[in-house]
């Protein structure tokens, strides 16, 4: 490979890793605009950051570059993970753990780098390393994500598993667990918006009357289903306001904001998916219901009370779901049970063709309800029969 392709790699690498580029991306079409800076490396001219960094990016590119571990920013996610797989049982297996990581080679390399003292015996350094384990492990237990015994041993919980199996940060797990028992849809939604994952969100100047625009009611009377009652002016109401504006279906006149809410609705998914089951496991079951009904809107893209159900099929965009709508076909069972010809009237298009329509091969899902004998057997009925009439309001 070439050195001029060689460096350009270096550069991609740094600016991929420390995320501090001089390069700036503009939020309106996604044009890159950047000061740059020209310095001549064998005859190259290369565009960069300040000479001052030259140095850096030669290091770089000839892997003379000490690379740090991250792993003590993230140690309790970690560690918890390392209890639930049992490769960590007890507190002297977590000091053994971790002084096989590269974190290790780095702290006894450059120890100030990750607030260790300099010059340190192998005893005292081991001593440090035991302290920032029990720090976190207590914190762990603390909020009953790990159990310890005898102040020594060390098991997972069923909250630890659900925490490593969906990757949930540590502070999104101290927000999970502080969750009442009869949360709402908007209730959840609001914890769901306060998550470490979206720590990296960044509430921009520019964007704050688009923002606004999709919290307030538009032209046609329309708004998101759950407004936030002030104007956006943080990152949780960010996070909350696009989450919300792509299960409505809203359209963001923005690139940069369009793909960052694809982003955020991505991680939502995925702690949401967690989030049912830690209800579960605490036998919340109202909160249970609002749960499961915000997961399946974000699995699916809309919320669950939508009648733009069509979207989902393939081939089948705002347009023509707009028209289904407005022929009354607002499920998969009147799709499913209307005639081709009428279809072909909603459409105002040619004749239907099954590579075009795929109706048929949706699956469909029906549950009967049984009773059993109970002392008090009507809160129930009506809990349930709220729930399959699909009446619930969150």
């Amino acid at each position: 490979m070439a050195w001029d392709r060689i460096l350009w790699c270096g550069i991609a690498m740094y600016v991929y890793m420390h995320k501090s580029a001089c390069v700036c991306i503009c939020s309106r079409g996604l044009k890159v605009a950047a000061s740059i800076v020209l310095w001549e490396i064998n005859d190259i001219a290369m565009p960069g950051c300040p000479i001052a960094r030259q140095e850096r990016f030669e290091r770089l590119v000839s892997g003379t570059e000490a690379i740090e571990s991250t792993l003590h920013k993230n140690l309790a996610e970690l560690l918890n993970a390392e209890v639930v797989l049992r490769t960590v049982t007890d507190v002297a297996m977590a000091v053994d753990w971790i002084s096989s990581t590269y974190f290790y080679v780095r702290a006894t390399r450059q120890p100030q780098h990750y607030g260790l003292p300099r010059h340190l015996p192998l005893d005292a350094f081991r001593a440090k390393l035991h302290d920032m384990c029990m720090i976190e492990l207590n914190g762990l237990v603390r909020h009953k994500i790990i159990e310890m015994t005898d102040g020594y041993d060390v098991s997972p919980t069923e909250e630890g598993t659900v925490m490593a199996k969906y990757y949930f940060r540590f502070d999104t797990m101290k927000q999970f667990m502080q969750m009442k028992s009869d949360e709402s849809i908007e209730g959840l939604l609001q914890l769901l918006s306060k998550s470490g994952e979206f720590a990296e969100v960044r509430l921009r100047v520019v964007e704050k009357r688009l923002l606004n625009k999709l919290n307030d009611t538009n032209k046609a009377g329309e708004r998101i289903r759950f407004p936030i009652k002030e104007k956006i002016k943080s990152k949780e109401m960010k996070v909350n306001c696009l989450i919300q504006a792509t299960l409505d279906g809203c359209q963001v006149y923005d690139n940069a904001l369009s793909q960052e809410a694809k982003h955020i609705s991505r991680t939502a998914t995925r702690l949401s998916r967690g989030l049912v089951l830690l209800v579960w496991n605490k036998g919340y079951f109202r909160s249970l219901l609002s749960a499961v009904y915000l997961s399946k809107s974000l699995h699916c893209g809309m919320w669950e009370n939508s009648t733009f159900v069509s979207r989902q099929l393939p081939g089948i965009g705002p347009v023509l779901s707009t028209m289904l709508v407005m022929a009354g076909k607002t499920n998969f069972r009147s799709l499913l049970e209307a005639n081709p010809r009428d279809l072909e009237t909603v459409f105002q298009a040619i004749p239907l063709t099954p590579h075009l329509f795929h109706v048929r091969n949706v699956p469909f899902q029906q549950a009967e309800l049984i009773n059993w004998p109970s002392g008090n057997r009507q809160p129930f009925d009506a809990f349930n029969q709220r729930e399959l009439t699909g009446d619930y309001q969150g």
